[in-house]
């Protein structure tokens, strides 16, 4: 009798135990929007890609940097039937940079650099580009990866990766700005905090 409740109770355990891998291994909502919007690009047998667009702000809606991300690249771009509309993408990535995502922050610091954006402010596109240098460096889980199932080694990788391109950005804002305006743009950067 004892070997029966014992087994049954290993039994009942190892249920219990595949019962919350399989929760945790569902994906989120935002997650499965990410996914459905990259299949919908990856397809070349969809001509019209504004299914994934709407996907990629349904996702960003639900709190995914990638969604907002890959949004603010379609506005950026003029991608998926859009015009380019550089405010719109600069309104799409201070979602995501907001949060401390660093390919957004850098973005930001980018439509600055280039005075895209209407509001020409060195200073703001200086901070969010010492914001992205020093995520880059510390390249913490959240600040990159696409979705939550990233390890370690492919997320610095991609931190790697988000660097490029940084040194040619701070040299152009360093040209054009006073060394108290650098100082400026650096302490607000070492004041900002990620909302979460």
């Amino acid at each position: 009798m004892k070997i029966i409740l014992y087994l049954a109770t290993a039994c009942l355990a190892l249920f219990a135990c595949s019962q919350a891998e399989k929760q945790q291994s569902q994906p989120t909502r935002d997650e499965v929007l990410v996914n459905k919007g990259l299949k919908v690009l990856s397809d070349t047998n969809v001509k019209e890609k504004d299914e994934a667009l709407a996907a990629f702000k349904e996702a960003c809606q639900l709190g995914n940097n990638y969604g907002c991300h890959k949004t603010g690249i379609a506005y950026n771009n003029g991608l998926y039937g859009l015009d380019k509309d550089y405010q719109q993408a600069n309104q799409w990535y201070l979602l995501a940079a907001g949060k401390g995502y660093i390919p957004s922050q850098q973005n930001i610091a980018n439509l600055h650099a280039y005075r895209l954006l209407q509001n020409l402010n060195d200073i703001e596109g200086y901070k969010w580009l010492k914001l992205a240098e020093d995520a880059t460096q510390k390249c913490l889980p959240g600040t990159i990866e696409a979705s939550s199932g990233i390890n370690d080694a492919e997320r610095r990788r991609l931190c790697q990766l988000a660097s490029t391109g940084q040194g040619r950005l701070r040299s152009i804002f360093r040209k054009r700005m006073s060394k108290h305006e650098i100082q400026q743009a650096e302490q607000l950067a070492t004041n900002w905090q990620a909302r979460q």
